[in-house]
């Protein structure tokens, strides 16, 4: 259970930072440098409608970008952080309880959205068998506009320094590292156990193509030394 004084220190932090944000400091978290990008460079739409898949209780990510939305639609199984991102979102973000995976599986999102952002746990596996975003590419496109933004999490480092870090060293944990490992190899079609920015770019801008999808843009920005964001504008291709 999330401590209650974690979740009230996360919303006066988040506070602050959007205080911030406004004159004479006008500083910039990751997500607003991605947009900020994103942006510049001519591919943001003008009427947002965002589907966020993991969006625990909206204040990491969701509180600030939402404000850009016409809407946001905002998915997490936890009933706690799910009481809490009512508590603390925009009246612009529904946020509603449930599987987000198991919904994109079945098809079952109603929106079309023409942004996505996928901010999955940083360690793997979580839930059922759910590894960092690999359980909801390609379906997810389905619920998309015919031209979208795409935001997501890689990681920067080697799952093993990652269970390492949060002395995740159990026999059982090993095990679920291992497998994680493998699911990566499995997903990149690639043994290397650590990417680099670079390599996620091309990897990723192949796999969209596979996928029916053209990529009109792509960057990259870290979060921190562990996770960094993707970000792809991205169009369906004409069936003929």
């Amino acid at each position: 259970m999330m401590s209650l004084i974690r979740v009230y220190k996360d919303w006066l932090i988040t506070k602050f930072i959007i205080w911030l944000k406004g004159s004479p400091f006008h500083i910039k978290v990751p997500i607003d440098y991605m947009i900020l990008s994103i942006t510049i460079s001519g591919y943001l739409p003008k009427n947002l409608n965002a589907l966020e898949l993991f969006g625990m209780y909206g204040l990491y990510v969701t509180k600030h970008y939402s404000k850009l939305c016409q809407s946001v639609e905002l998915w997490e199984l936890d009933p706690e952080f799910v009481r809490y991102a009512r508590k603390f979102c925009d009246k612009n973000v529904n946020v509603i309880q449930g599987d987000s995976v198991k919904a994109v599986k079945e098809f079952r999102l109603m929106g079309k959205y023409n942004l996505l952002v996928i901010d999955n746990p940083l360690v793997s596996p979580y839930g059922n068998g759910l590894y960092e975003h690999f359980n909801v590419m390609p379906e997810i496109f389905d619920a998309t506009e015919e031209q979208f933004i795409l935001i997501f999490n890689v990681i920067l480092v080697n799952p093993k320094s990652l269970y390492e870090d949060y002395k995740f060293n159990s026999i059982s944990d090993l095990k679920n590292r291992d497998i994680w490992i493998r699911k990566r190899m499995e997903f990149y079609g690639t043994p290397l156990e650590k990417l680099t920015p670079q390599e996620y770019v091309k990897l990723y801008s192949t796999m969209f193509e596979e996928w029916g999808l053209i990529v009109d843009y792509s960057t990259f920005l870290p979060r921190n030394h562990r996770v960094g964001f993707l970000g792809f504008a991205l169009r369906k291709k004409i069936l003929s």
